[in-house]
């Protein structure tokens, strides 16, 4: 099973892999190479997608192949005549590109594979001879050193990497380990002091039922109080032994929670009265004052409109906002989701997904901004439209709200809607 983190990087990388395969198929027509290339190519890349999209084989297998396939690909560009002095240039995307696999064996194939084209320049093509011009045999030595450089580069980051993500692991159980000596530690440290303690305050109850001088008593009272504040201190340790062990679940004790209770209520005194009152007129004036505000400043204006005219602009304004904004985000984002292109969030559901869809209808600063653009307001029939494309707006946005609502309520569990 790919986690989140591999199933990205594996995206990433058939989406490279389509880049740099589309482009090098056009510099492969234009070039007029060999055309049963882009055939293999156009194949590796829909294996690519299919074993992303379906999640075949394993992990290895998927990097494996888009490893070899941009290999294969670069080798085929640097055996070619007029692509000397351009592979350094395909070199370094291949190492940027392949990098995030973090594997060495593909920089050392990539170093190797640059050295057999070379070597095929120089015996097969003879474009590497000694009749080249000084100019030539500066860029060949740039590219040499610039593709060689890039492979030890990466490969130093990646045995960094690996070295920091041992470093990292091996902190990491020391501190699990620390963390369970310590919680063993406290744990027998309050099981030897505990037995001295009870037998302390068990004393102290013996000693006070029987008559003694004042002075006697309060000492006494005093050491059967420390005794048991002592005693709490080991329950806590205790307590907390258990909790990290996952022996036990974190309970508050009816002290926590009294403070707890006294931080709720200083809290509430520092708030101003004038904080508190905004606070409590702001559902009011979000959800009351300012859409009154916004439909006045609007300017919609219901007594030139006839009933004909309501089948037209705004009848088609509704449709878009309330059945076709549903219906689009509804579908993309499902097939997105079901091709594995993206993820849905946990416990999201289609019918969720559907009321979420049905919120996403409700349009007003952009939706007015355009019927501004689309009808000239010079005239008497151009604002008659304008009219009725907000009434449009309004009446759509109303619907798509009201029933995004009622479905989220009704399908959401009901600790959600609480």
């Amino acid at each position: 099973m790919r986690t989140e983190e591999q199933t990205s990087r594996h995206l990433l990388l058939a989406v490279i892999i389509t880049v740099f395969s589309g482009l090098l198929g056009l510099v492969t027509m234009f070039m007029a190479w060999e055309f049963w290339m882009v055939l293999l190519m156009t194949g590796g890349c829909f294996s690519v997608w299919l074993l992303h999209i379906a999640r075949l084989g394993s992990n290895a297998l998927y990097e494996n192949l888009c490893a070899r396939l941009m290999l294969t690909e670069f080798f085929f560009f640097g055996v070619h005549e007029s692509s000397l002095f351009d592979v350094p240039a395909v070199a370094c995307i291949l190492i940027l590109a392949l990098f995030m696999l973090n594997k060495k064996w593909i920089l050392y194939m990539l170093a190797f594979l640059y050295a057999l084209t070379l070597l095929y320049h120089g015996l097969v093509l003879h474009t590497i001879s000694r009749e080249m011009e000084n100019l030539d045999v500066f860029r060949l030595g740039l590219g040499v050193f610039v593709t060689l450089g890039g492979v030890v580069l990466a490969i130093y980051w990646i045995n960094r990497r690996n070295a920091q993500r041992k470093w990292y692991e091996r902190v990491f159980s020391e501190l699990e380990s620390a963390e369970k000596q310590n919680a063993v530690f406290l744990s027998n440290v309050s099981h030897e002091l505990r037995t001295p303690i009870n037998m302390v305050i068990g004393i102290s109850e013996v000693a006070l039922g029987k008559k003694l001088s004042p002075d006697i008593r309060s000492d006494i009272t005093s050491i059967k109080m420390a005794g048991k504040r002592l005693s709490s201190q080991i329950n806590n340790m205790l307590d907390y032994t258990e909790v990290r062990q996952s022996k036990k679940a974190a309970v508050l004790t009816p002290t926590q929670i009294q403070v707890l209770n006294n931080i709720h209520s200083l809290a509430d005194r520092t708030i101003s009265p004038l904080q508190s009152i905004a606070d409590k007129l702001h559902p009011m004036v979000n959800y009351l004052i300012l859409p009154l505000f916004a439909f006045v400043n609007a300017g919609v204006t219901f007594g030139d409109i006839q009933p004909a005219s309501l089948v037209n602009v705004p009848l088609a304004v509704f449709l878009g906002l309330f059945v076709g904004k549903t219906l689009g985000i509804f579908s993309f984002t499902y097939f997105f989701a079901r091709t594995s292109l993206a993820s849905m969030p946990a416990g999201m559901t289609r019918w969720n997904l559907f009321g979420v869809s049905m919120l996403g209808g409700i349009g007003f600063t952009v939706a007015l901004f355009i019927a501004n653009l689309s009808f000239n307001t010079t005239d008497a029939v151009g604002m008659d439209l304008l009219n009725q494309a907000k009434l449009g707006v309004f009446t759509g946005s109303f619907v798509s709200g009201l029933c995004g609502y009622l479905l989220l309520k009704k399908v959401l569990p009901k600790a959600a809607n609480e």
